[in-house]
């Protein structure tokens, strides 16, 4: 089988899917590559496949007119890690993946990266647009995630990102938010993402946005699902979060606001930047972002443990400070970000920190009467407040070497590659 999508390496990671049984022992893509471009091939079992890589091999060769020069062949060992390859020259390339019929079936992912390592941080040459735009189109769930299919019956992949969605959540509000998805990850819609390390990150954990029609539905939803997804969550096989349809505003009216924003952002900034750069964007205490959070609530306010989370009503904790609130609930007059959940743990603090501070920024806090909507929990409603009272952020998030949108997205994805 040849799934030939020829495309450009430039920008990645770029990643290949594909499954072996005892009808399918061989797979092929093909790409375009340029002299002394550098690949790192990493391959991994998909969500639920025991593949075995000592079992499979994998060969990239040239193809120049009708002949097949080999550039290098490598067998897969139990670590599942290739060893980097350097383009002998600029054309057509076929990654072939081959198993024996004996011994290896299942499904498995190839992330290839190109010129920039798992934890570094992408120049701007490594963000040029060179490959195809990819579409949006809702459509049914792919096989490794047919065990879902009793609970979703929609599916978006966004750059890799998963968007499940139930029979009842309207198309309308499934594409919205895999636009939404798309402008957060491709802000300058150029047609590849942004940050390509962030995008290997949380493909690397399946991160996934959940859709149901409402917050009630999402009760019933979990309880139907079946135990490996629960299995997967709890070994960091999985992140998702939830978006509930009747939270997504399409008609623009004055005074609503679209919850898409809020929602697929944490999960861009939880699973993507947080892992990408924990020193940086960690959700925990001690990282730079907490530090500046810290600042932004008067103090470090901290649960003791788990349990301190799990009632969402004052409690005899209440006076040390619930949860990750302050004492008695009362944060210092000079605070500016002031989150009152008392369920909202440190590492959710930090979260909701970020996406107040960088949509902020990008003017979605700036209306008058959103100014004051939302004044119990952050007074900061505009990028030049932000700039003024809590500078430290501000530079942090308009820092070019993260790539953070600094666009709103509006739900409209269209890439125009130059």
């Amino acid at each position: 089988i040849l799934d030939d999508f020829t495309k450009a390496i430039k920008v990645t990671p770029l990643i290949l899917e594909g499954e072996m049984s005892r009808d399918f022992e061989c797979h092929a893509w093909s790409f375009s590559g340029d002299e002394g471009q550098i690949l790192w091939f990493e391959p991994r079992p998909k969500s639920g496949s025991h593949i075995d890589f000592g079992h499979v091999g994998i060969h990239l060769s040239l193809v120049d007119d009708e002949r097949v020069q080999a550039t290098g062949s490598e067998l897969i060992g139990e670590d599942e890690e290739l060893r980097e390859i350097a383009l002998p020259e600029t054309g057509t390339y076929t990654l072939q993946v081959e198993g024996n019929i004996d011994e290896t079936s299942g499904a498995y992912v190839i992330t290839i990266s190109s010129d920039l390592t798992q934890t570094g941080t992408p120049t701007d040459s490594q963000r040029r647009p060179t490959a195809t735009p990819i579409p949006v189109h809702i459509e049914n769930l792919p096989i490794e995630w047919q065990f879902l299919s009793e609970v979703f019956s929609k599916y978006v992949n966004v750059f890799g990102v998963n968007i499940f969605a139930t029979k009842d959540t309207p198309d309308s509000k499934v594409g919205h938010a895999s636009n939404v998805l798309a402008q957060y990850l491709d802000n300058n819609a150029d047609g590849t993402p942004d940050n390509p390390v962030v995008i290997n990150a949380m493909t690397q954990v399946n991160a996934s946005i959940i859709m149901v029609t409402s917050e009630f539905d999402m009760e019933s939803v979990f309880r139907r699902m079946p135990e490996r997804f629960h299995e997967m969550i709890d070994r960091g096989q999985l992140r998702v979060h939830d978006l509930y349809g009747e939270e997504i505003d399409l008609t623009k009216a004055e005074g609503n606001f679209d919850a898409s924003l809020e929602e697929i952002l944490h999960l861009v900034t939880s699973v993507g930047y947080a892992q990408t750069y924990p020193d940086v964007f960690g959700e925990e205490p001690g990282s730079t972002i907490a530090g500046y959070m810290d600042n932004a609530r008067g103090g470090h306010f901290e649960e003791r443990r788990d349990s301190d989370c799990d009632d969402d009503q004052p409690n005899r904790s209440w006076q040390e400070g619930q949860c990750a609130l302050p004492p008695n609930g009362e944060y210092p007059k000079d605070a500016w970000y002031t989150y009152l959940d008392p369920t909202c743990s440190y590492s959710c603090m930090v979260t909701e920190y970020f996406y107040w501070a960088l949509t902020a920024l990008a003017g979605a806090q700036s209306g008058n009467q959103r100014c004051n909507d939302i004044s119990d929990e952050w007074v900061l409603c505009t990028d030049t407040q932000v700039k003024s009272k809590d500078p430290d952020i501000y530079t942090l998030l308009t820092e070019p070497q993260y790539a953070l949108p600094p666009k709103l997205p509006d739900g409209n994805y269209t890439p125009s590659p130059p």
